[in-house]
């Protein structure tokens, strides 16, 4: 039937010989169906629920409509917030589904049905297979704990390497200060005057025994640190694997 919705809510008259019958031709769902001009519908599922909202314009009549997974038809739920603008709705429409099996590796669809046997596939949602998926989240956490491991470890190792540098640093300043302060009193004019050849002796033996045991400190301090920063690094190994474990 090629109508219009100006065709609608009129009355009309037909003639036959001598009679004439007079109707009015309404609209209602039996004999008129106006299918969404403009659509707008968002999805939010979560484990085995599904949520979809329907933002639907100018249509007639209210459809019924239903959530499909696959070929099984969902336990659905309908509530609408609509309003007539003229002889078309406008509104919105919440379905709420709840499947009994895990939603994966199948096409969700909205369905709905105008009229008495009109059904219109609204929009149509494939969703990612369930192994798929668990592979993924696996891959993301695998390199999430990879890099968290690297970070800590750097972020323990780079404080620790400054800190030996400092400490061989330091201890450099210091033995350079002490060579200049015996130089200095070596060159003053008092110890030229009175120089004696056995305390000049007796001076550079006590200053090779002197920088002797300056390297041999410097020796050990750096041994130290390195015991330290090694033992550091081994026990958060340890305690990074345990809790990995």
């Amino acid at each position: 039937m090629n109508a219009t919705e100006l065709d609608f809510n009129t009355s009309y008259t037909c003639l036959s010989d001598v009679y004439s019958y007079e109707a009015d031709l309404m609209i209602n769902s039996s004999n008129f169906i106006c299918l969404p001009q403009n659509r707008d519908i968002s999805w939010n599922i979560i484990d085995k629920n599904i949520f979809v909202q329907l933002h639907l314009e100018r249509f007639f009549p209210m459809p019924k409509c239903k959530t499909m997974f696959d070929d099984a038809i969902l336990s659905t739920n309908q509530e609408e917030l609509s309003h007539l603008q003229g002889p078309f709705f406008n509104g919105t429409i919440n379905i709420t589904s709840q499947s009994e099996v895990d939603l994966c590796g199948g096409n969700l669809t909205v369905v709905c049905m105008f009229g008495g046997s009109y059904y219109e596939d609204i929009e149509t949602k494939y969703l990612q297979d369930c192994n798929d998926t668990v592979s993924f989240l696996q891959e993301s956490d695998s390199s999430v704990n990879v890099f968290g491991f690297e970070g800590a470890v750097i972020g323990v190792c780079i404080p620790c390497v400054i800190l030996c540098f400092g400490c061989v640093l330091f201890h450099c300043k210091k033995r350079e200060k002490g060579l200049k302060k015996d130089s200095s009193e070596e060159g003053h004019p008092l110890n030229s005057k009175k120089a004696d050849p056995k305390r000049n002796s007796l001076q550079e033996n006590t200053k090779t025994e002197i920088e002797s045991l300056t390297e041999q400190t410097e020796k050990q301090t750096t041994q130290t640190w390195r015991q330290h920063l090694l033992k550091d690094c081994y026990n958060f190994l340890r305690i990074h694997n345990n809790s990995g474990q």
